[in-house]
C-alpha cells in the first residue's frame, strides 16, 4: 500500500505513534499482470494543503490481500520513523529529478534494510 501523512513543518512526528492517519493512495501498488492493477500513468489527486504542511510518504509491506492490513510493516520517507537501529540503513526512499519533464520520481525500498533487503529502491516508484 502506498499512502501519505501530513504534519506541520515546525512540529514533525517524533515517533510513528505521532502520525494519526496514513491516507491510502493506492491500496495495491503491484503493476497490472503482477498481482495488481496499476499501469504507468495512474493518477490520484491527494488534495490541497495549507502553508507549512509537510507531506510524508509511507509504504506498507505486502499489506494488500483484498483489503489493506494496517498492521503491516511500514516504511516512511522520514527516515527517523523507520525501524532499523543503524542510522545508515534507515533510508527507504530515493528521489530523482527529471528536469526535462519537470518531475521528481520517488522510489521505495519495502523491506527492512538490516534484514535481507535488495536495496534496489524500486519496489514502488511514483512521481
Amino acid at each position: 500500500m502506498l499512502g501519505f501523512y501530513t504534519y506541520d513543518v515546525n512540529n514533525p512526528p517524533a515517533t510513528v505513534n505521532n502520525i494519526s492517519v496514513i491516507n491510502v493512495i493506492f491500496p495495491n501498488v503491484s503493476f497490472q499482470g503482477s498481482g495488481g492493477g496499476l499501469v504507468s500513468g495512474n493518477k490520484v489527486l491527494i488534495g490541497r494543503f495549507p502553508a507549512d504542511t509537510k507531506i510524508g510518504w509511507a509504504i506498507l509491506q505486502n499489506a494488500y490481500n483484498g483489503t489493506v492490513n494496517p498492521n503491516a510493516t511500514t516504511f516512511f520517507s522520514d527516515t527517523w520513523l523507520n525501524p532499523e537501529s543503524n542510522s545508515s540503513l534507515k533510508q527507504h526512499t530515493v528521489q530523482l529529478l527529471d528536469p526535462g519533464r519537470n518531475i521528481v520520481l520517488m522510489g521505495f525500498e519495502d523491506m527492512r534494510r538490516d534484514n535481507g533487503a535488495d536495496n534496489d529502491f524500486n519496489d514502488a516508484i511514483f512521481m
